[in-house]
Parts: C-alpha cells; sequence; structure tokens
C-alpha cells in the first residue's frame, strides 16, 4: 500500500487541480476529519469526480480492487463500508467513489463514460449485477480500448454470484476482445512498434507511467502496456509521421535515473520538436531540457506558476536555474506552506508563545492560503499585534470563526471588540463572536 507520503508526492506532482477546496476535503479522507470530509464530499461527487479519480490513480487499481473478494463480494453494505477503510486518502476516494455511485446514477454515468480507464472499472465494480446497468457496461467494456477495463470486466463475468445466460454470451465477446488487445501489452523492440503507433493514434491511447532499473528503461501506456524505450521512441517517431506529437512518451526518458542511450535520444527529440507541442506542455518540456543540462529554445524564461503549491518541482528547480523572476519566492512559498496539515500544526503554534514561533505563524498567514486563518489564531494567542494587522485577510476564509473564536475567547480584550465590531457587517461577523463566547455582540 502506497504510504502518505508518496500519495502527496504524487498528487503535488500533478497539474494544479481545478477546485483547491475539493483538493483539502479529499487530503482530508485520510485522518481525523474522515467523517466530515465525506459528508461534503457526497454531494458533489460528480463535479468532484476529476480531483477524486486523479486522487485514485495514487491508490493504484490494486489497492483499489481490494480486500478480496471484491469481485465476488462487493455487496452495497461491502462497498459503503469500505469508504472508511484504513489507507491514504487516494485509496479512500476511489471506494468512495464505488460507494456513490452505487446510488447516484449521474455519478455512475459520468464514469462509465469518462476517458480515464480507471473510471471506467469502477463504474463496472459499482453497478449492480442483478441490474441491467451491469450488462450494458460489460457490453461496453467487450469494445473497451483499455486492456485493463477488458480485464476487470472478464473477471467480474466469472463470478458465480454475477454468472447469468445473458453474460455466457458476453464473457465470449470479452475473451474475444482481451485477445486482440494482449498483443499491445508488451513492445520490446522498435520493430514492433506499429501496433503501438496505431494505438495512440486511432484508439486514443496514452502513456502514463514509467519505470526503470539504470541499464534500462520502459514507458506504461494506460492500458497497462509496457514500451521498452527503443520502442516508446519508435512509436514516437511513427506518430511525428502522422502529425501527432506525444511528449509523453519521451519525459519520462530525460530524467536523471535514465540510462545515457536513452537520455541522449529523447533529448534530441524534445529539442528538435520543443515548438510543436501543445502550447500548455512547453514548460514541461523546457524544464526537463534545462534540468538535463539540455538548452531550451521554446521558452527564454521558464514561467512560474501564480501558486507554486501545486506547481511540478521540475518546474520550479528548471526556473531556480535559469534565475527566472519569481522563481526563488515561488519556492520558498512552497516550502513554507509545505504539506496539508499546516493549519492543525501552525494552530498549536500559540500555545507555546515566542518570537520564532510568531515570525512562523505571520510568515504562514501572509504567504499561504492553508492555514492562514489558523494562524492569525496563534498570534492572537501570543498577543503578537501583527493578528489585529493580518485579521482582514482571513475573515473571508471558510471556516473561520471555528480557526479564531477559541483564541478570541481566551484572549478577550476591549481591543478585540473594537477589531470585531469594525467588522460588524461582514457575513462571517455573526460566527466569529458567537464562536468567541459574546454572541451579545450579534444584536448591537
Amino acid at each position: 500500500m502506497l504510504t502518505t507520503l508518496a500519495v502527496f508526492a504524487a498528487l503535488a506532482a500533478a497539474p494544479a487541480p481545478s477546485d483547491e477546496k475539493v483538493w483539502e476535503l479529499i487530503l482530508q479522507l485520510e485522518g481525523e476529519k474522515s467523517a466530515a470530509a465525506t459528508e461534503q464530499l457526497t454531494p458533489i461527487a460528480t463535479r468532484a469526480m476529476p480531483e477524486l479519480l486523479r486522487a485514485a490513480h495514487a491508490a493504484g487499481l490494486g489497492e483499489l480492487l481490494a480486500p478480496s473478494p471484491m469481485f465476488c463480494g462487493s455487496s452495497p453494505e461491502m462497498l459503503l463500508a469500505m469508504r472508511h477503510l484504513n489507507g491514504p486518502a487516494g485509496l479512500r476516494a476511489g471506494r468512495l467513489l464505488i460507494a456513490l455511485a452505487r446510488t447516484d446514477a449521474a455519478l455512475a454515468q459520468a464514469l462509465a463514460a469518462n476517458a480515464d480507464p480507471l473510471a471506467r472499472i469502477l463504474a463496472l465494480l459499482a453497478a449492480d449485477p442483478r441490474g441491467p446497468a451491469f450488462l450494458r457496461l460489460l457490453e461496453l467494456a467487450a469494445k473497451d480500448t483499455a486492456l485493463q477495463v477488458v480485464r476487470v470486466a472478464s473477471q467480474l463475468v466469472d463470478c458465480p454470484s454475477r454468472r447469468t445466460p445473458a453474460t455466457a454470451e458476453i464473457a465470449a465477446a470479452l475473451a474475444a476482445r482481451r485477445k486482440q488487445l494482449e498483443p499491445l501489452s508488451r513492445c520490446d523492440e522498435a520493430s514492433q512498434a506499429g501496433p503501438f503507433v496505431k494505438a495512440f493514434f486511432e484508439n486514443g491511447q496514452a502513456a502514463n507511467g514509467w519505470s526503470t532499473s539504470g541499464a534500462d528503461a520502459w514507458i506504461t501506456t494506460a492500458s497497462g502496456g509496457q514500451l521498452h524505450w527503443k520502442c516508446a521512441i519508435a512509436v514516437y517517431a511513427g506518430l511525428v509521421e502522422r502529425g501527432r506529437y506525444e511528449a509523453s512518451l519521451l519525459l519520462p526518458l530525460v530524467g536523471e535515473r535514465m540510462p545515457a542511450e536513452a537520455r541522449k535520444a529523447a533529448g534530441a527529440l524534445l529539442q528538435r520538436d520543443e515548438r510543436k507541442f501543445p502550447e500548455k506542455k512547453r514548460d514541461e518540456v523546457a524544464s526537463k531540457l534545462v534540468l538535463g543540462g539540455l538548452p531550451s529554445s521554446a521558452r527564454e524564461k521558464i514561467v512560474v506558476p501564480d501558486n507554486p503549491k501545486y506547481a511540478a518541482p521540475d518546474t520550479l528547480a528548471a526556473a531556480a536555474l535559469q534565475n527566472a523572476p519569481g522563481a526563488r519566492e515561488a519556492i520558498e512559498k512552497r516550502f513554507i506552506c509545505r504539506g496539508f496539515g499546516v493549519d492543525d500544526t501552525v494552530a498549536l503554534l500559540g500555545f507555546v508563545p515566542s518570537k520564532t514561533n510568531a515570525d512562523a505563524a505571520a510568515r504562514i498567514a501572509e504567504l499561504c492560503k492553508e492555514g492562514k486563518a489558523e494562524a492569525v489564531g496563534a498570534l492572537i494567542r501570543m498577543k503578537d499585534p501583527r493578528a489585529v494587522t493580518l485579521f482582514p485577510s482571513v475573515v473571508d476564509e471558510p471556516f473561520v470563526a471555528n480557526a479564531l473564536g477559541p483564541a478570541l475567547r481566551d484572549n478577550w480584550s476591549a481591543d478585540w471588540e473594537r477589531v470585531l465590531r469594525a467588522h460588524s457587517q461582514h457575513r462571517n461577523f455573526g460566527g466569529i463572536v458567537e464562536a468567541a463566547g459574546h454572541p451579545e455582540l450579534k444584536a448591537k
């Protein structure tokens, strides 16, 4: 099972999420706030599906299919219970999708229609084996382009509890489809690249991972196939002949741990085609080239993201090597705001007042989104004057009453009453003064 650190690393390396609040809730699935996070994610699961799927990928399909017997014993009660099993946030996110899709038709349909093979697998696992939706999903799986989906569907119809006369016919179709896709499970030589070029170009196949022994390297496809690095380069060349530039086949190969020959070959192709990649890919390509000691032509300077917390480490490192504007500040901000439990941690500083702790809390309040309100609460406890200055910047934060109320209650003063009265028209005013133990101020 992946450790929490591994899940966080996988999530941090992903592109910036569309909804930071959703990511915050997903990461709270592991820990004391798990029940509350599950409750808040449940009504927005369809909208939050991209983030939940990305988190589930961090856990991996093998973990999501545990515990045995997932295939032949996944009753609704078992699936609902699985939401609360111990495990990383990504694992819980995947199991939450399975559980909710049992009763949420919109979510089930969205999973089944998703381009991500993992989503389609989750839809299969969630479907009631006695219902018509299960048969429809099996029929779709028998035409799926992803070998993983076909494999899971084949295992499902092998279960005695799921076997019916209708599934027997589908099982034959799944077996035939699996036989068609199996040749695309491994490519050892460049001469074997042809079927993979066709799969990438015509069937929407994609690269989504890599592995290396140091002496050799492989690219993993979304369907579970393995491409030797020489084959991956041959597939890339075949796609270029058709007008498609698939950077994902080359980018992992320029990493420091890759064989020197692979790095050289992939780097040369990335340099040659750098301006042919989609605009949103060029920063990633340029970052890899800069870190690999190769010149980048498409970017004079790496662009530093607005929110460095979700930037790829390679992007920030390459920007620093180029002395790009804002690179130093972005790296410092990422370090100071690191970790997804910063809110609870900084709140504790208020109980151990010192100049060092006050400076640390103030820095978090100034730079970070997560933990901002809790940092001000810590400054209130330490009776640091910066709490008053920073208060207006947190009054709009969600759950600000929970973050500030206890600190204000324990350190109430006429000065703080005046500060709060100055914000009496704010929507969070009532919640703050009530949490601070002075609900009478709401009536004044």
